[in-house]
């Protein structure tokens, strides 16, 4: 291992650099923790695509969009294996708002066909 402060080679279980005393066991990880960002714009989007349901069009593009990042923050997740309930949470408004309103646009667009006839 390599001394942070000096950039002398020290042993891997070393906590202090024998040449320049710095401390080494205790410096914080080089691989920060990831963010959960996608994971919360996820969630918004699909409390969003909830709330706004009655207006299709606008739930389903908040429904979609929120699935694609809760995809985006699951997967960054996994890579850092952690977990990221935000992305979740994202995922699940995302599917419970878009099943049914897709669902009832079909309905309706059949409905609409039958009473052409």
């Amino acid at each position: 291992m390599i001394c942070p402060f000096c950039r002398n080679e020290v042993d891997d279980n070393t906590v202090f650099c024998s040449f320049c005393g710095g401390m080494i066991a205790n410096l914080p990880s080089e691989k920060p923790a990831p963010s959960k960002a996608f994971g919360i714009v996820s969630m918004i989007l699909g409390i969003l695509s909830l709330v706004t349901s009655c207006v299709w069009p606008v739930a389903i593009t908040f429904a979609i969009i929120a699935f694609i990042f809760a995809c985006v923050g699951i997967s960054k997740a996994r890579q850092a294996d952690t977990k990221n309930g935000f992305a979740t949470a994202g995922l699940i408004t995302s599917l419970v708002s878009l099943i049914p309103t897709v669902a009832l646009l079909a309905l309706s667009g059949i409905a609409a066909l039958l009473g052409s006839m």
